[in-house]
């Protein structure tokens, strides 16, 4: 209950970018599918599971039982912004690991683009803002359902 406008605003802006950037893209297909294909990875299931979750993300605002609980029980707007700022740079961070466990392979195409320091800053501030933004739709529908 607590983080669920964190949740659901990391996994819509996410849910997007995955949707634009990787699988309408030939290039992920051909740079990273293929990749972990011949390794008998079963990858395509597992990026579904993991970034497919956007027709999910608003059930428990949509289907709560006691919506006052919820309102309750949501963390505060600054508490969520100083989350989705630290959860942002922790990915970038971690995407950085990936890609030099990985022999130099990004998990995603796109991020050849922005392999320096200035770019990824400004590639987690602009996501940051997105999520920020939903994330604070759904914390004022979350305190507005009580």
């Amino acid at each position: 209950l607590y983080s669920s406008p964190f949740i659901q605003g990391w996994s819509i802006v996410l849910t997007a970018l995955w949707l634009k950037f990787n699988w309408f893209e030939p290039k992920w297909f051909v740079e990273v599918v293929d990749f972990w294909q011949k390794r008998k990875v079963p990858i395509i299931t597992i990026q579904w599971l993991s970034h497919g979750t956007i027709i999910l993300t608003p059930m428990d605002l949509l289907l709560a039982e006691e919506p006052a609980l919820l309102a309750k029980h949501c963390m505060p707007f600054s508490h969520l912004v100083i989350a989705i700022w630290v959860f942002a740079f922790y990915y970038i961070i971690q995407t950085d690991l990936l890609f030099a466990m990985n022999g130099g392979v990004w998990p995603y195409p796109f991020l050849k683009v922005f392999a320096t320091p200035v770019k990824q800053f400004m590639l987690v501030s602009a996501i940051s803002v997105a999520v920020t933004a939903i994330s604070g739709c759904t914390w004022l529908l979350c305190k507005n359902l009580a």
